[in-house]
């Protein structure tokens, strides 16, 4: 086969699989219940104590399990940590079905932070491997910020009719979700059939004929290596924002409530906001080839803070300014952060580092729902948000310095030449 026949067919692989891997996005991200689940468990009794409970459950299931989830991926296949990820997502559905006491809601959010774990990195490391395996790692922001758009798309279609048929049934409403999330299992499966798999084959194969200690290797490369060191100080970067942005995102829906709109338009607000995401995502890949990673991390935190000021005013109209400002810039930097991390991180235990990023992020964003709900019942909801406001801007600044201003998060090498 000569050059240009080669060429041909690793471009029509690269398409193949980025086709397929938008597919399963599309159809894993079309959560129906994400714009309403707050007020559907209201609807269940819960208190919202007990509800922020819930949400502390789910992100110390996902905390707990991060770091085996990932050594498991790591182990025996990305593919296959995936899918079992995917299957509990079945499980939540039924289990919200027929929950009807407090401590069956806690079951279920346990099973759905296990299947977040295992899905958590691995889909994205295999993507990336897949790449590498044809030299088209380069091609990953694209293919991610493009999935990611179609996803966006999707989970607002669905938000929008989560809203609609949270009025009609909630059990409708987690039927057709089980479904979705059965078609998503069915869009895996068909992107592990395709080269992915081949790769990963070779990389377990490699894995199981090269005895080594696999905790002493990342251990050594996260504190012992300038790539480890730029690794660690850029998830604790993410993590601290994502902390403050993530309980933002979730009480919004009852704060809107509060402002007085019904649920169908609490589900339309959130839906054409993710559709908007889904469109500014695209521009994550120009913004990432025009600017380095420590000038987009601190810019983000500029505007979340403006977003967190904005919220503060005490309107449905600053309100939702605010939460357009988080979600959109949100959708851009989520896929810049994600690529940036893959290639600081070896290809060898790309998932378990991945998972110890995730592990740090869970811990943190728990820990900010839990003081979120006590800063508002202790000072309210506008004071709160302007302390998030001040917060980001400290924040800022202490990573700014601890970073050498961003010197030790900068690239080894030139993004424009797809490296690493």
């Amino acid at each position: 086969m000569n050059g240009a026949q080669q060429g041909s067919s690793k471009t029509g692989r690269v398409r193949n699989l980025s086709a397929i891997y938008v597919g399963y996005t599309a159809a894993r991200k079309a959560a129906l219940d994400k714009g309403v689940l707050a007020i559907f468990l209201v609807g269940q009794g819960l208190s919202n104590g007990e509800i922020g409970f819930l949400q502390t459950v789910l992100y110390l299931s996902i905390m707990a399990t991060e770091i085996p989830t990932g050594i498991f991926g790591d182990r025996y296949g990305r593919g296959l940590s995936v899918t079992l990820g995917l299957l509990c997502s079945v499980i939540y559905c039924l289990g919200l079905i027929f929950a009807d006491h407090f401590w069956h809601f806690v079951a279920v959010f346990v099973v759905l932070g296990l299947g977040r774990s295992f899905v958590s990195g691995s889909d994205q490391a295999l993507l990336y491997d897949a790449l590498k395996a044809d030299q088209e790692n380069q091609q990953f922001a694209k293919i991610e910020a493009r999935a990611r758009a179609v996803g966006g798309l999707s989970l607002s279609l669905a938000m929008v009719a989560g809203g609609v048929l949270a009025e009609v049934s909630w059990t409708l409403l987690y039927l057709i979700y089980l479904g979705l999330v059965l078609a998503s299992v069915g869009g895996w499966s068909l992107f592990t059939a395709t080269g992915a798999g081949r790769v990963e084959k070779d990389r377990l194969q490699a894995v199981r004929d090269e005895e080594t200690n696999s905790a002493q290797e990342i251990r050594d490369f996260l504190f012992r290596s300038a790539q480890g060191r730029s690794f660690a100080l850029a998830v604790l970067g993410i993590a601290l924002v994502s902390a403050m942005v993530a309980p933002f995102y979730f009480f919004a829906q009852t704060t809107m409530v509060e402002y007085g709109l019904e649920i169908r338009y609490v589900g339309a607000v959130y839906g054409f906001i993710e559709f908007a995401a889904a469109a500014c995502v695209l521009l994550s890949s120009r913004v990432e080839r025009l600017y380095t990673f420590p000038r987009v991390l601190f810019s983000f935190y500029v505007l979340i803070a403006i977003a967190f000021f904005c919220a503060s005013l005490g309107s449905i109209g600053m309100l939702l300014v605010g939460f357009v400002v988080v979600v959109l810039t949100s959708s851009v930097f989520d896929v810049i952060a994600v690529h940036y991390l893959h290639r600081k991180a070896p290809a060898k235990f790309r998932a378990s580092a991945m998972s110890l990023a995730s592990f740090l992020l869970t811990l943190l964003i728990a820990f900010g729902f839990s003081l979120s709900g006590y800063l508002v019942d202790l000072l309210g909801r506008e004071t709160t948000y302007l302390a998030a406001s001040v917060l980001c801007l400290v924040l800022m600044v202490l990573i700014a310095v601890v970073t050498g201003f961003g010197r030790l998060l900068r690239p080894r090498t030139v993004l424009r030449k797809g490296a690493s």
